[in-house]
């Protein structure tokens, strides 16, 4: 798992090696004036990507196993967004 922030770290879209690869969900999310994406999917080898981000800052992983995935996930969903002052 990995993240960055800052003000062009990211453009809050799924990447598109990310995009190009089997989406089993995709949802966009609003907090106050703030847009982002949380995606996920499988690749072509049966591993796990995710993505979640808004425009300067994301959270994601790519080509894992399941039992990693799973354990990701967890720590993921239990995040909260904070946004910049």
């Amino acid at each position: 798992m990995t993240g960055i922030y800052g003000p062009l770290a990211t453009s809050g879209q799924i990447p598109k090696y990310m995009a190009s690869e089997n989406v089993a969900s995709r949802r966009n999310w609003n907090f106050g004036e703030t847009e982002g994406v949380d995606a996920a999917g499988t690749l072509a080898n049966g591993n796990y990507w995710r993505y979640f981000g808004t425009y300067g800052e994301s959270v994601q992983y790519y080509d894992i196993s399941k039992e990693a995935a799973t354990y990701f996930d967890q720590i993921m969903d239990s995040a909260c967004y904070n946004p910049p002052n």
